[in-house]
């Protein structure tokens, strides 16, 4: 029996050796024949099936070779797929040759596991209609094949065979963009990209190096692995470095459902030792801004996203604060609450092109209506500015707080009490346009103390004048356009000062014979009281009902009105001495034309020259009338002028004191006197 079981184990032993020469003949075989087939033979199979894929021609014009072994490698050489019909080039992808390394046991169960894959010399060509239609949509039919394939496996409930990658590997890329709207065009060429997993599931190692704008940048870092990106419930890190053009930057953070639009928390901070090279890019200097540094925390999603601000630092400038915006309201709502130590804007300033010269129209006030009000319904806003010096050019506001709210279309911003040149200026400015109503606009400043000589010496005006001003204005208006607006206007505004002085080359612009008789000896100052200008404003009208101007020897009163609608001017201006004696010096100005034409008689051409200009600057600002001649300071109770100053306050027409004429109405009752000792009459 035992014999005889031997027997069986020789005759089992036999056939499995030759049962294993025969497999082993066959797998030899096999790879032989394997190795000797041509698979460029199989070319226009392929392409078919990848044409059937994309809904696009696909050409392989280079060989396709298998190279065998337990980790096969597939190449594909000059393969290239068409453009959409619509499209600029005829090609959207071309690849030089095309490699992929795969595992071969994996496939026996459906599965493909890539070792990985390189593209030499790809080119990718990218671009939109007129419509926005980007040419990276495919489609067989309606649906794009990737639908097409999940819809499959849905309906016959297979799983569909897996696909990892460990490493892609890509030199000398091109890959360029045209905007088909627009015309524009960008290239961006990527010397290097090299992305690293040890398996679906393990974090992307990232490398890449390139080039656009003649200028290289580089990016390194890892992101969250390709199975997070199809996972909804996962959690995609992502930590990155990178430069481009001098700017170093940095991102840190991560994001749930990165494809569709999770939460995130990022942290993103950039800095350069200069913006040369950026603004080289752009077409502009920006060299002069210096140093630049920037961190924030960003967080939320794409509906509704929070940013903190932690450093902004510019052209010597500093900015600091939140953002945060919800897109997905009706309209979308922004709100912005930022602090500044100091923002200087003369490096910006300097930035913006030249103005270019409008064409005379003859109006100071255009008829085109105000584009920016049709384009305050689109959002909604909550603003506020605190820093500690805002300057542009020689204006300086220090201890600044503006706020500001927009809402379905009515707009607000209001200045808190800020210093300003030794004073202090406060205001509100509103725009309510909500509703499709016409336009409503209401402006209030208030400006005290407000030194005027140092202004006027550092906006390099004049350096003849020391002093200070208060100044008022209130006006509401309804309309469109700064025509309609200015004829459409209603209320006041008003400037008063005290005692000052003033340099007796502008008392001679007024009254060059009185100045002779009452500054004998070439005196370079004159003394003033006061000087008080109020226009109340009805129904696009601006009357003149308060101008004072009064000196030591000589007073200059005013009267008239300003058409803002017609923007004609109507004007009186009446130097008078103190002394009644000599008021045959004493010539009036009248005023007449247009804001931008203005015309006047006064006795010297020369005078009326220089005069004309300040009054011009007046209708426009009623500032301008006494900023050419007077400062201010404190007015004493003698003073001739505190019944001018308490008349201006209160809105009263002047009155007498005393049984006396006030120096406004004894001014303006001389000029017809004056007209007659000025003709001889």
């Amino acid at each position: 029996m035992a014999k005889q079981r031997r027997g069986y184990l020789g005759t089992f032993g036999k056939v499995l050796k030759w049962g294993g020469f025969l497999l082993l003949a066959l797998v030899v075989g096999a790879v032989a024949i394997l190795f000797t087939i041509d698979f460029n033979t199989y070319r226009d199979t392929i392409e078919q099936r990848a044409e059937a894929a994309l809904g696009r021609d696909v050409s392989i014009k280079g060989d396709l070779s298998l190279a065998l072994s337990l980790h096969p490698t597939i190449a594909v050489g000059n393969l290239t797929i068409a453009n959409a019909d619509w499209a600029a080039r005829s090609t959207m992808l071309q690849v030089r040759q095309l490699r992929a390394r795969l595992d071969l046991l994996p496939l026996l169960s459906g599965n493909v596991q890539i070792h990985s894959i390189s593209l030499m010399d790809p080119e990718l060509h990218l671009e939109t209609n007129s419509d926005g239609v980007g040419n990276w949509t495919f489609s067989t039919g309606g649906e794009s094949a990737g639908q097409q394939q999940a819809q499959q496996q849905q309906d016959d409930g297979s799983g569909g065979a897996t696909v990892s990658v460990e490493d892609i590997d890509v030199t000398n890329a091109l890959i360029t963009y045209r905007d088909g709207s627009t015309g524009q065009r960008m290239e961006v060429m990527f010397d290097r990209i090299m992305l690293h997993t040890t398996s679906p599931e393990s974090p992307l190692d990232v490398a890449v190096e390139g080039s656009v704008f003649d200028r290289t940048f580089k990016l390194s870092g890892m992101v969250g692995s390709p199975q997070a990106l199809r996972d909804p419930d996962a959690v995609f890190p992502v930590d990155l470095t990178g430069s481009f053009a001098g700017l170093r930057f940095a991102v840190d953070g991560s994001m749930s459902s990165p494809g569709g639009g999770g939460e995130m928390q990022f942290t993103v901070a950039a800095n350069a030792d200069s913006l040369e090279q950026l603004g080289q890019i752009a077409g502009m200097n920006l060299e002069q801004l210096g140093p630049f540094a920037f961190e924030a925390q960003v967080s939320g999603d794409m509906q509704a996203m929070k940013v903190d601000l932690r450093k902004l630092q510019l052209a010597k400038s500093d900015l600091t604060g939140s953002l945060s915006a919800r897109l997905s309201e009706e309209p979308p709502f922004v709100e912005a609450n930022l602090t500044a130590n100091q923002i200087l804007l003369d490096p910006f300033l300097d930035l913006m092109p030249a103005g270019q010269e409008q064409p005379q129209s003859g109006q100071l006030f255009g008829d085109e209506p105000i584009a920016a009000i049709d384009m305050l319904d689109r959002v909604n806003a909550r603003l506020r500015l605190e820093a500690k010096l805002l300057q542009a050019r020689d204006l300086e506001l220090r201890d600044l707080d503006v706020s500001g709210t927009l809402k379905d279309g009515n707009f607000e911003v209001e200045l808190a009490r800020t210093a300003l040149y030794d004073g202090h200026i406060q205001g509100m400015f509103a725009v309510n346009s909500g509703g499709g109503r016409e336009p409503e606009m209401q402006t209030r400043v208030n400006l005290d103390d407000f030194d005027i000589g140092r202004f006027l010496t550092e906006m390099q005006v004049t350096d003849k004048l020391a002093g200070s001003i208060d100044a008022e204005a209130d006006i509401s208006s309804v309309g469109r356009s700064p025509g309609a607006l200015a004829a459409a206007s209603n209320g006041r505004f008003q400037v008063t000062m005290g005692k000052g002085r003033i340099n007796s080359q502008y008392v001679e612009l007024l009254a060059t014979d009185l100045v002779k008789v009452l500054l004998p000896g070439g005196a370079d100052v004159a003394n003033v009281n006061c000087g008080v200008t109020r226009f109340d404003i009805k129904d696009g009208v601006a009357d003149m009902t308060q101008m004072l101007l009064d000196t030591e020897k000589i007073t200059v009163g005013g009267d008239g009105t300003i058409n803002l609608d017609s923007e004609k001017l109507d004007l009186t201006f009446v130097p008078r001495p103190q002394d009644p004696s000599l008021v045959s010096l004493a010539t009036p100005i009248n005023v007449t034309g247009t804001l931008t034409d203005p015309s006047f008689s006064l006795d010297k051409a020369a005078v009326a020259q220089d005069l004309a200009m300040a009054i011009i600057g007046s209708a426009i600002n009623p500032l301008g009338i006494l900023v050419p001649f007077v400062t201010g300071g404190a007015s004493g109770d003698g003073n001739a002028c505190v019944q001018a100053l308490k008349n201006a306050e209160s809105g009263a027409a002047p009155v007498k004191q005393d049984g006396a004429q006030s120096a406004p109405e004894r001014v303006i009752e001389g000029v017809g006197e004056g007209l007659k000792n000025l003709f001889g009459r």
